[in-house]
């Protein structure tokens, strides 16, 4: 059977249905798509909305375990207001993990993310009892500290991967996010780095070459990574100026403190002839600074949730109206083709019955016309075919009454004669 022997058997409303279901799978398909798109963004948007808290969590708990590793190494040394001080950011750091411990639950990390941190739990737990009862030497408390933080730094860098914050599409976003969760944490590492180690050395009130050319190292490093963090807030602030009139002032006063805590161990430490400066007074300065960081920190994290939090409700917002329009327009297109094709196949119907009736000699039929479309022009042909044939059967009807006339009166006149 041929494709045109196959559309002639179609009836209208058939055909209508076929075009109409090409149209539909046209339509439904890019919506799909859209909506498919539009919920990957808010899935990925409430991921990172979802990690951001841990990672806050994250950043108190290296805050204190290098208050921890600072203290540590003045205790060890014998510096018995330092060693004071331990006990009370001993506490804090238990604190701080625990809240961790409970978030990382609460947002269901994978097991490997959970395998990293519970490693972690338990060194901080040896490490602690190792310095509270005096079985480590300084270099050694400070090398578990460091060892430890860096578990902690790249447990946040799994946890930014793991909820998608080290991919962040916008621009403004992933440079804060370079700049607060990488950057930062790194300079206040580099700087606690040096503030357990000029501790160290200033308790014991001696300073080797080794140390010495060490606490150089750190110190370039701690430019280099300061350089880099600043360099992403100028990309935050470029990109987004309501970022910029909440951290701009707050990241100057920070940069001006790293300034002039480095100035502070170049001559207190690393330049100096003779080692004069107290070690609680080093202390203090560079824990004020790094403190300084982190309440920096804090800030651009909580500028960073909020705006975390808008973007997820902006999407969702932006998912609810997409679905409501193409609903909206959905109904629409099917109800007006519903209405087109009732359009089109009721009239031919109409037609059909009229050409029907017609045929079978009803030609009192009633034509309906409406509209002057084509349909509308049909069914006006239709009535004047009807008109014009009830004139021409009136026509043969008269014509045929005059001859039976005429024969009956021929028939007449022939049976007189």
């Amino acid at each position: 059977m041929s494709s045109t022997s196959l559309l002639h058997r179609l009836s209208l409303a058939q055909k209508f249905i076929i075009l109409g279901l090409l149209a539909l799978f046209m339509i439904v398909v890019p919506s799909v798509l859209n909506v498919q798109r539009a919920m990957a963004d808010l899935t990925q948007a409430q991921r990172e909305d979802k990690g951001v808290g841990s990672l806050v969590l994250l950043n108190r708990v290296i805050q204190l375990t290098q208050i921890h590793r600072g203290l540590s190494a003045g205790t060890l040394n014998g510096n018995e207001t330092m060693a004071g001080r331990r006990p009370s950011v001993r506490d804090s750091v238990g604190k701080a993990l625990e809240a961790l411990d409970a978030e990382l639950k609460k947002i269901e990390v994978s097991p490997a993310t959970q395998s990293q941190w519970t490693d972690l739990q338990q060194r901080w737990v040896a490490l602690e009892q190792g310095v509270a009862n005096k079985q480590l030497k300084t270099p050694e408390s400070t090398k578990l500290h460091t060892q430890l933080i860096a578990g902690e730094l790249l447990l946040s860098e799994k946890l930014m991967d793991e909820f998608g914050l080290s991919v962040d599409a916008d621009a403004d976003s992933s440079a804060l996010i370079r700049a607060s969760l990488v950057s930062m944490p790194l300079l206040a590492e580099n700087l606690g780095i040096m503030r357990a180690m000029g501790s160290g050395f200033l308790s014991q009130g001696s300073l080797s070459p080794e140390g010495r050319a060490t606490l150089q190292a750190v110190q370039k490093r701690a430019l280099e990574v300061q350089s880099d963090m600043f360099r992403n807030l100028k990309k935050v602030t470029a990109a987004n100026p309501e970022i910029s009139a909440v951290l701009e002032a707050k990241a100057e006063s920070g940069r001006l403190a790293v300034d002039k805590t480095l100035a502070l161990a170049d001559q207190g430490l690393i330049s100096a002839t003779e080692l004069k400066l107290p070690a609680t007074q080093y202390f203090d300065e560079f824990t004020r600074t790094i403190d300084g960081l982190y309440e920096f920190n804090a800030l651009a994290m909580k500028q960073l949730t909020n705006d975390l939090s808008a973007h997820v409700n902006g999407l969702r917002r932006t998912e609810i109206l997409l679905l409501s329009m193409q609903l909206l327009l959905l109904t629409a297109a099917v109800s007006l083709a519903v209405v087109f094709v009732r359009s089109i196949t009721t009239p031919v119907a109409q037609a059909v019955g009229v050409a029907k009736a017609v045929a079978e000699g009803d030609l009192g039929v009633e034509v309906p016309v409406q509209g002057s479309n084509e349909l509308g022009q049909l069914m006006q042909a239709l009535a004047f075919m009807r008109d014009h044939l009830a004139q021409v059967v009136t026509q043969v009807r008269q014509g045929s009454d005059g001859v039976a006339t005429a024969s009956a009166e021929i028939a007449e006149e022939i049976g007189r004669a």
